[in-house]
């Protein structure tokens, strides 16, 4: 699952289940924009609390923290999300979700989704979906950089070789979410 993927769901569980302010969920189901990326990533609502007690991240919660960044970017663009610790995650989105109006709330999730889907070549990692030339490929390797640009080993949409491709480190690529209903 990438951040895209978390994100888009998280915007649908927000929406299903509503929006909670003060608490991660509430009893009676609703949740807030960091409990719904939880919830989104399989992880539960409280997800965010236990990633205060596991620092540092381990890599199956990197994508729940990558999506909380992109939309840390979206909420708080004066903030540099990538020096943002969890605590600082935690306050500034909970803080903004406190005031935010369940639309406001989704809209921002939706917003940082697109963001997210939009990633340099190089941070492209083994699994992703990506669509590039109107094509749509699947990573078999983390994106390996060599200078300038970087290269990795794909199998493109209804062909059953993979392939290696090389591409400008800093092309932009759309990331195929997966898994999103």
């Amino acid at each position: 699952m990438n951040a895209a993927s978390i994100l888009h769901r998280a915007a649908r569980v927000l929406e299903v289940r509503g929006k909670a302010t003060g608490d991660y969920e509430w009893p009676t189901g609703q949740v807030c924009p960091l409990g719904a990326l939880g919830v989104a990533a399989s992880q539960g609502a409280e997800a965010f609390r236990f990633l205060l007690d596991v620092l540092p991240v381990r890599v199956e919660h990197r994508a729940v923290l990558d999506a909380a960044r992109v939309l840390l970017s979206v909420i708080a663009p004066d903030v540099d999300e990538d020096e943002a610790t969890v605590e600082d995650i935690i306050r500034i989105v909970g803080d903004w979700a406190d005031n935010a109006s369940l639309a406001e709330a989704v809209a921002a999730l939706r917003e940082a989704a697109r963001r997210a889907e939009a990633v340099p070549f190089a941070a492209l990692r083994r699994a992703d979906i990506v669509e590039m030339g109107g094509e749509e490929m699947i990573l078999l390797d983390d994106a390996h950089r060599d200078g300038d640009t970087c290269w990795t080993v794909v199998q493109r949409a209804g062909r059953p070789t993979a392939e290696q491709i090389t591409r400008p480190a800093d092309t932009v690529v759309r990331l195929v979410p997966r898994g999103v209903a």
